[in-house]
């Protein structure tokens, strides 16, 4: 689509299409990629006065500025995005971005701000019919609720987002989802179910080349697979989840999965590299500003430390 508009010289087509390849490509981990595509874009847009098509690509380098953990550039987009939306009166696109804002504020300890957001997000999306939005939002809201320890409001949340997404064949949106109902199983004690549910989001994301994803939930998987004692595949997990961070530029889920692989170092006694590791994946975190996620990260090696009678890193500790 885009060479054509080229060749036919048509200027703001040119410039959706170049919106359209960036937003492929951030979803399929193709960070830089996608942001030329987005900046090029934003570029013909303002060329040819297309402001819907400016706003949607600035919320589209919004979520590929949060994929990136770059929080205050994503945070200001999206909020310019809200004072747009509210003046064209779209209230469809404003449950969208409300949903979206929510996301990044869970993602930095902000959580009650957060549930409040994503269930304003909820009230409009549901308001305008939306049911695909509707459903990535509730997957979202599932993570947080279970972070806050609602555990069976965490499931039904899960539950009716998988749901939703298989009613409007949205699969991408459904191993995200399926990635936070195995989570749930995880939490419940439900270990065989949160393995079935980890694989069959794992199949989702590889069939679609989202590699993204596809760390994140091998990730997680890792710390299942400690938890049933298999060492090995949980360490076999967690470097292949970092390199697919690291290929998708996701430092979030970089660091946190480093210290999960410092637990892991300690189980198998080795607290020099544990500590290497820690240092590496605390550091992340400190940088990006996820303080939950360091928080839980730094009771977890507390614990680990104690285990197998080493001093507790001083870096756990701050």
């Amino acid at each position: 689509a885009l060479a054509l508009q080229r060749q036919a010289g048509n200027r703001r087509l040119e410039g959706v299409a170049l919106g359209q390849l960036g937003e492929v490509q951030r979803v399929s981990g193709h960070s830089a990629e996608a942001g030329s595509s987005f900046e090029a874009a934003l570029a013909i847009h303002r060329e040819t006065g297309d402001r819907r098509s400016e706003r949607a690509t600035i919320g589209n380098l919004a979520n590929l500025y949060r994929d990136a953990s770059r929080v205050e550039p994503a945070e200001r987009a999206m909020r310019q995005m809200l004072a747009w939306l509210k003046e064209t009166g779209d209230r469809r696109g404003e449950g969208v971005t409300l949903g979206n804002l929510a996301a990044l504020l869970m993602e930095t300890g902000r959580l009650d701000e957060a549930e409040q957001r994503f269930r304003d997000a909820l009230a409009l999306l549901r308001a305008a019919g939306d049911r695909r939005s509707e459903g990535n939002v509730l997957g979202n809201l599932a993570g947080l609720i279970r972070d806050l320890g609602r555990l069976d409001e965490a499931e039904r949340c899960a539950e009716a987002a998988v749901a939703i997404q298989r009613e409007v064949g949205n699969r991408r949106f459904e191993g995200i989802a399926l990635g936070n109902l195995a989570a749930s199983h995880r939490r419940a004690g439900r270990i065989e179910a949160a393995a079935r549910t980890y694989e069959e989001a794992l199949a989702l994301f590889r069939e679609l080349g989202d590699r993204r994803f596809e760390g994140i939930t091998l990730g997680n998987y890792a710390g299942l697979q400690m938890e049933r004692g298999d060492l090995g595949r949980s360490e076999a997990f967690l470097k292949a989840a970092i390199a697919l961070h690291r290929e998708a530029g996701n430092r979030r889920h970089e660091g946190s999965h480093l210290c999960a692989w410092s637990v892991l170092l300690l189980s198998l006694g080795q607290a020099d590299a544990a500590r290497d590791r820690w240092r590496e994946g605390a550091a992340i975190l400190r940088q990006i500003g996820d303080t939950g996620a360091l928080a839980m990260r730094q009771s977890e090696l507390r614990e680990a430390c104690v285990r197998a009678g080493v001093p507790v890193f001083e870096e756990a500790t701050a």
